[in-house]
């Protein structure tokens, strides 16, 4: 083969799979093989990789719209997060300030408020 095949654009969003039924504003993990040629994705666990951020709440086997990229996106929240603190994910999607050992994901560009904190991510 002469060239790389190319899956997706570095940065770019993406067309994904859900493995089960997503909210809208929370960060994803890989759930398993693709899809229908779509990566499938779950609610990202705590301490997981995150792979991006669900830009709509989606049904078990639809396609959602996942984040990706250089960008600062809303995301529900565990708690107060202050501004410029490290984020990992934290259960069922939701951000979390990032502890010592965390797999940081981002970085909080404001105070969480009402649940959500904006994400640089990373």
């Amino acid at each position: 083969m002469g060239t790389t095949p190319q899956l997706y654009a570095p940065g770019a969003d993406i067309t994904a799979h859900a493995a089960t039924d997503l909210e809208a504003a929370r960060f994803v993990e890989v759930a398993g093989p693709r899809a229908t040629g779509n990566i499938t994705v779950r609610h990202a666990a705590a301490g997981s990789r995150v792979l991006g951020v669900t830009g709509r709440t989606t049904k078990l086997g639809e396609l959602t719209h996942i984040l990706r990229g250089s960008r600062i996106v809303g995301v529900a929240a565990v708690g107060t997060i202050a501004a410029g603190a490290d984020v990992a994910a934290a259960g069922d999607g939701k951000a979390t300030t990032a502890g010592a050992d965390a797999i940081v994901v981002g970085q909080a560009v404001d105070t969480s408020s009402e649940g959500i904190v904006y994400v640089a991510l990373a």
